[in-house]
């Protein structure tokens, strides 16, 4: 069939004006569908083309999808369609030459791709142009046009084609970033709605719990904020017990066999509940199976939602939600329900930290009580040794600190427990106190008493919260015995008696009842050590009176050959030998000696002898003897040589003395003097590290309080701003709270050495820092004549800065704040004096001004934490001072206080 001839086209001007007007309709195109609107109408029109279509690349980019058609009949079948990117179709091919095809006589096209027609089922157009779109090198589809006639394309027709694809690539470009970044604001708006809500939740929650610190009831309002943000969610919070989740609080639209369910715990291993355990995050499950978690009773619920909360770092709450209505949970739906867990999670967080900063600080506190109540134990040791005295006010310090019940102390003596102190009566009243008693006092067998053989042999004391009756006598006997604590008592290193505390009335034994018990029982110990040294230093010294006094005891006598011609009985015994070992010889060879001339005597005319390390005698009072055995033993001699009348020495008389326990004496008071450093630096440290740590995440608190003030000023409200201000004020206490507990800390920590301050020029100093508010409350100060002291110049100058600046703080309101500061110098320490016509202080308050953190009036009318007169205090003490005060109400104060004098020149 012969070729029809090509249909007339545009002239080259009608072209231009083609891209014209379409270059002004792809500037208002505002999507993909506009854009191949106006690109294939006019290239129809201009070409007189019957057809045309645009294919674009996926988001893979292996497969060509037609996008928009142009002229075809409807429902008629083209040859255009979706299939792989690849060579084998005009398409993949113009794209992969980077470069327009063209196909202008009938067959040209089959002829090029033969199966093209039997692959797409179409019949292939008489003639076709294929023209490949790029945007930045990147490909993004083709322009096809179809001709039922043949066609020549011409030269400004191709200009036109490749103009008009470049166009539409362009313009596709611009569409698609329109739609993405249409879509992505959606997105964005969805996601800030989802926030906002959340943050709504969140706000709701931390403002419905305030400052209230009961786990159960915050677990309640965190339920009752999500019920208001999503009544269509059930809630339940459990708590781990065991093996078991059991719920503490729910919802109010859970049925009783829900409930009753939760109540009785679910299994710790439940697939869900152990998979949000595992992952340690969020868990939602949509098309949520009950009967699979063990509550078949939950089983109209579609989604559920397992959310973990995470308290000091420890698994222990899980907070979950579930919904009937739908199957699958909404975003929003899980944002709003984190935001809520996670206030949950920060109160619940907060009142841990709380509660163990409470135990901390009474844990610091009933240690220093304890260790201040037992320093009565242990002031006046070198009079005081009897232990059962001793003991006995260990038991009285702590039952002091308890309610009532009664103290025992055991000793093993003679195959039984024997009760030798004792602190109370055995019971509430007579009956209970006498059938006891006896028991008591009759002893037990070593195997028998739980309480008593359970920390003798884990050495570990044993708290029994709740007293098992019949474990150590007859459980008739002890019905109103409820706690008992049995801790073993050490003596260089040694158990030698069990203490017990027994309570009437039920008590878990809190960390701060077993630091009290812990330090006394301890301190006890060292005691009992410096007690029995000081009882073994008098018995020596007495021993040594006694030689000293007594031929015969721990005396012996050497001639010239350095032979024993005399040896007391002590002295044999000292040595190992015996009367028998010297039957019958006149001269006893015990002891090697060597003289002041430096003569030795021959070492091999003694036979049996006993040696001194460094072999002279004379120097030395800590020389070594050996025994018999050949055992050394440390010794205390005096050695006295026997001149005859031609001033030659025949001999000495030596008295020596075993002073083995005595050393041991020594090395444990030694020891008992580090323990109680080394407890003193302990505290020390636990209050700088405390102190010091905690300040990081207040610094945290307090930035961020301060960025959000910042970055949403203007669309807070009154009550979130009121809220932010609270912060700030808290954060700011807070941290002169450990700024000042540091500084209490350092007094000990950073000492200087002690060497002579000239107070003259520290008062100065502390004028000059004081001026500020000397000039603020128009204060006159009046400084006596200083004297020069012995001390650490930076801790007198706070000691003397935080006495005035006390004195101006807490002037009188009706009167011109005067202050006086004098000394007076004495023997070896002087005394100073800080005083003022303040508001004074009542007379029962005046030791416990002293003590760190104790405030006698509020923050509203007196600034400051209650610690400056805490470290005036220990600032003296270190010194070697004491600090004490005489106050008037309404009239003043004067603070006196003592430090060393410094030495006078010879």
């Amino acid at each position: 069939m012969p070729e029809q001839p090509a249909a007339a086209t545009a002239s080259p001007s009608a072209l231009a004006e083609y891209l014209q007007d379409v270059t002004e309709a792809l500037a208002a195109a505002t999507t993909p569908a506009d854009v191949f609107r106006v690109v294939l109408e006019p290239a129809l029109q201009a070409l007189n083309a019957v057809a045309g279509a645009v294919l674009l690349v996926n988001r893979a980019g292996d497969r060509l999808e037609i996008a928009a058609t142009q002229g075809h009949e409807k429902d008629a079948q083209t040859i255009w369609q979706d299939g792989p990117l690849d060579g084998n179709v005009p398409a993949g091919d113009a794209l992969k030459r980077h470069e327009p095809l063209f196909f202008e006589h009938q067959g040209d096209l089959t002829g090029a791709y033969p199966e093209l027609e039997e692959r797409t089922g179409a019949i292939a157009p008489v003639a076709n142009a294929v023209l490949p779109m790029f945007l930045d090198e990147a490909a993004l589809g083709t322009v096809v046009l179809d001709f039922k006639a043949p066609h020549h394309f011409t030269a400004a027709e191709i200009r036109f084609l490749r103009t008009l694809a470049g166009q539409c690539a362009l313009a596709l470009g611009r569409a698609q970033l329109t739609t993405d970044l249409q879509r992505r604001v959606q997105e964005r708006t969805q996601q800030l709605e989802e926030q906002r809500a959340a943050l709504d939740a969140f706000v709701a929650y931390k403002t419905a719990v305030g400052s209230e610190s009961d786990a159960l009831t915050l677990a309640c309002q965190a339920v009752q904020v999500v019920r208001a943000s999503l009544p269509h969610v059930s809630v339940a919070y459990y708590e781990l017990d065991g093996d078991l989740w059991t719920a503490r609080a729910w919802s109010d639209d859970l049925s009783p066999e829900i409930i009753a369910q939760i109540t009785a715990g679910v299994p710790r291993d439940a697939p869900n509940y152990a998979e949000a355990a595992r992952l340690q995050a969020p868990h939602f499950v949509d098309g949520w199976n009950a009967k699979a978690e063990s509550l078949s009773s939950a089983t109209a619920y579609g989604a559920a939602g397992f959310l973990p909360l995470f308290i000091g770092g420890e698994l222990r709450v899980l907070f979950t939600v579930g919904t009937r209505q739908a199957r699958a949970w909404q975003e929003r739906e899980k944002a709003l329900v984190q935001a809520v867990v996670r206030g949950l999670e920060l109160t619940l967080e907060r009142t841990e930290i709380t509660r163990r900063l409470k135990e901390q600080n009474a844990e610091l506190d009933a240690r220093a009580r304890a260790l201040e109540g037992f320093a009565d134990l242990t002031r006046d040791l070198s009079v005081e040794v009897d232990e059962p005295t001793l003991v006995g006010r260990a038991q009285e310090l702590v039952m002091s600190l308890l309610t009532p019940g009664y103290a025992l102390y055991y000793e093993r003596r003679s195959g039984l427990w024997r009760n030798t102190v004792q602190t109370g009566e055995l019971g509430r009243t007579p009956a209970e106190a006498g059938a006891l008693q006896a028991v008591v006092d009759a002893g037990f067998p070593y195997d028998g008493p739980r309480s008593l053989v359970v920390p003798w042999t884990t050495r570990q004391p044993f708290y029994q919260d709740e007293y098992l009756r019949g474990g150590d006598t007859d459980a008739a006997l002890v019905q109103h015995v409820s706690t008992v604590a049995s801790l073993p008592v050490f003596v260089n290193g040694a158990i030698v008696g069990i203490i017990c505390f027994v309570l009437f009335d039920a008590r878990t034994w809190t960390g701060t009842d077993k630091a009290v018990m812990v330090t006394v029982v301890r301190s006890l110990g060292l005691a009992l050590e410096r007690a029995r040294g000081m009882a073994e230093l008098t018995r020596m010294s007495r021993f040594n009176e006694l030689v000293l006094s007594s031929i015969g005891e721990g005396l012996t006598t050497i001639d010239k050959q350095g032979r024993s011609t005399l040896a007391n009985p002590a002295a044999l015994k000292m040595l190992g030998y015996t009367k028998a070992d010297f039957l019958g010889r006149p001269q006893h060879p015990l002891i090697h000696h060597s003289y002041p001339d430096g003569s030795p005597f021959p070492m091999e005319a003694c036979g049996i002898y006993a040696g001194f390390t460094g072999g002279q005698m004379h120097r030395a009072n800590d020389e070594v003897f050996w025994r018999k055995d050949g055992s050394p033993f440390p010794v205390e001699y005096t050695s006295t040589p026997i001149v005859n009348e031609a001033g030659e020495i025949e001999g000495s008389v030596l008295v020596f003395r075993d002073i083995t326990e005595r050393q041991q004496a020594v090395e444990t008071l030694k020891q008992a003097n580090e323990d109680l450093r080394r407890s003193n630096a302990e505290l020390e440290q636990f209050a700088y590290v405390a102190s010091h740590d905690l300040q990081e995440p207040l610094r945290t608190v307090t930035s961020f309080s301060q960025l959000l003030a910042l970055r949403y000023a203007g669309q807070i409200d009154e009550k979130g701003q009121n809220y932010i201000q609270f912060i700030s004020e808290g954060t700011e206490r807070m941290a002169q709270l450990l700024q000042d507990l540091l500084a209490f800390s350092r007094v000990a920590s950073e000492a200087g050495a002690h060497q002579p301050v000239d107070m003259r020029g520290t008062l100065a100093q502390v004028v000059q820092d004081l001026d500020a508010q000397i000039e603020r409350t128009g204060a006159q100060l009046e400084v006596g004549e200083m004297p020069v002291v012995r001390g650490d110049a930076s801790q007198l100058r706070q000691l003397f800065q935080n006495l005035i600046a006390n004195a101006l703080k807490f002037s009188h309101p009706e009167r011109t704040p005067v202050v006086r500061v004098e000394a007076r110098q004495g023997d070896n320490m002087v005394q100073f004096s800080v005083q003022d016509n303040g508001i004074g202080i009542e007379s029962e308050y005046f030791e416990r001004i002293f003590t760190i953190f104790q405030r006698l009036h509020t923050r509203q009318r007196y600034e400051g934490s209650g610690i400056g007169l805490s470290i005036v205090r220990k600032i003296v003490e270190r010194h070697g001072g004491q600090v004490w005060l005489e106050s008037t109400p309404e009239v003043g104060t004067t603070f006196y206080f003592t430090l060393p004098a410094a030495q006078r020149s010879a």
